[in-house]
């Protein structure tokens, strides 16, 4: 979580900078105080709306960036932090937020896996044969159908693949993620990640055969290239880097580490990674053009669903943990609902990290900040907060813990604050 929010941070000052083209410098630091003065920092009467229309979208990432705010228990005496809940912003590019929704629901895949049966009563990880498959559409000179950005298109030709009678016959269930990568050579390269469960008897050559067949088609592609890979899951040997090929004599430990690892996949914004250029005497190690360009055409767009036997299914619902806000009191007022659920029992759940006893919460402080205000100092020792930080809103356990997060959601206190880089390295 301390990683992935110092990734925040450093795409926060690309961001700033970024904004400096345009005259943007010194936004306020929280996202209320921005909407306030909205019509001055964006220069209303000098150029409409305009320069909203082209930077709004990356100012909202810019705020939820810095949203994340960790509820711990601190030991009085040690300063040992230990994690009671969280608050996130649910946006789809928070490094923090792709983080804690991958865990949530690959656990959700893991759990159903296990034991989970389809109608007939009989165990879906025996029955069925999972398959990987990524699609993506020709897209010479770095257009489809005219179009640099082809995510909708893309994912209306994979809406219309699903409803062919080969595909329901021989398909049981599955997941999907959309990607979207920059290739320097032919623009955007945005594609599919799916999970493919399919029925007992089918031939994975066969299936193979008949996507590539109607993929073509539906996509209008006479390449040497299919647009499509479809192959059996398997699972990798750390040790000597050997492929194994999941069947029905995997154990249950290869069936499932073979299913996360693909699911895994649409949790890792490849938009985010790496990379510098010297733009006027300035080094961005983000590609913030890129970042806009898929903020601008992904809005309201789902990006990750279910399908088949899976969509209905009740133990993989996650359907809230794809609502993005919109502002601040939407945020707040989801996460509330959220966190609020799910504190009951939380004493059960602190555990001192050196004693591995639990912790009695009259010995804690709680605190709410930013992940990056915990220390590490090594791999083998327990995070610990920092008394350096006195920004954070911190008080004892004097009263129930669901008290304490009504007062955080009613803005009693500044824990609310929006974190900066600056503020974190200093």
């Amino acid at each position: 979580m301390k990683n992935k929010q110092e990734e925040n941070n450093r795409l926060i000052e690309d961001i700033d900078a970024w904004l400096e083209k345009y005259g943007i410098v010194n936004l306020p630091f929280k996202k209320s105080e921005f909407n306030q003065q909205k019509a001055k920092i964006l220069m209303y009467d000098e150029y409409g709306e305009s320069l909203a229309n082209h930077v709004e979208q990356i100012i909202n990432l810019r705020y939820a960036l810095g949203y994340t705010t960790m509820c711990y228990a601190v030991k009085k005496l040690s300063n040992i932090a230990i994690p009671v809940c969280a608050i996130y912003s649910r946006h789809r590019l928070d490094q923090v937020w792709n983080f804690r929704k991958a865990q949530i629901i690959r656990s959700k895949y893991y759990q159903y896996l296990m034991e989970g049966k389809d109608d007939a009563g009989e165990l879906i990880r025996t029955k069925y044969h999972p398959c990987h498959l990524v699609l993506t559409v020709p897209h010479s000179e770095g257009l489809y159908k005219g179009k640099r950005f082809y995510a909708r298109e893309l994912m209306s030709e994979f809406n219309k693949l699903r409803k062919l009678p080969f595909w329901k016959e021989q398909v049981y269930a599955g997941e999907y993620g959309v990607e979207v990568k920059k290739n320097n050579k032919h623009g955007l390269h945005i594609h599919v990640h799916s999970l493919v469960l399919l029925r007992p008897g089918c031939s994975v050559n066969k299936v193979r055969s008949l996507i590539e067949q109607h993929w073509r088609q539906n996509t209008s592609n006479k390449s040497d290239y299919s647009g499509i890979h479809f192959e059996t899951l398997y699972t990798v040997n750390r040790e000597t880097g050997k492929k194994k090929a999941l069947n029905k004599r995997s154990s249950i430990k290869e069936y499932l580490a073979g299913v996360l690892e693909c699911i895994k996949y649409h949790f890792e914004p490849k938009c985010l990674e790496k990379y510098q250029v010297d733009d006027y005497g300035k080094i961005y190690e983000y590609d913030i053009d890129l970042i806009q360009e898929i903020l601008d055409n992904t809005k309201g767009m789902r990006l990750y669903s279910r399908f088949g036997a899976f969509y209905k299914c009740k133990e993989l619902n996650f359907n809230n943990l794809d609502k993005e806000t919109e502002s601040e009191e939407e945020a707040n007022a989801a996460n509330e609902e959220d966190v609020m659920s799910s504190v009951d029992g939380y004493q059960d759940r602190m555990i001192d990290p050196e004693t591995l006893q639990k912790v009695n919460p009259e010995d804690c402080t709680i605190i709410f900040c930013s992940p990056t205000h915990l220390s590490q100092y090594s791999s083998d020792t327990p995070p610990q907060y920092s008394s350096l930080w006195d920004m954070v809103h911190k008080r004892p356990f004097d009263v129930p813990l669901k008290e304490i997060l009504k007062e955080f959601f009613l803005g009693k206190h500044e824990a609310m604050k929006h974190y900066k880089p600056q503020d974190e390295f200093g």
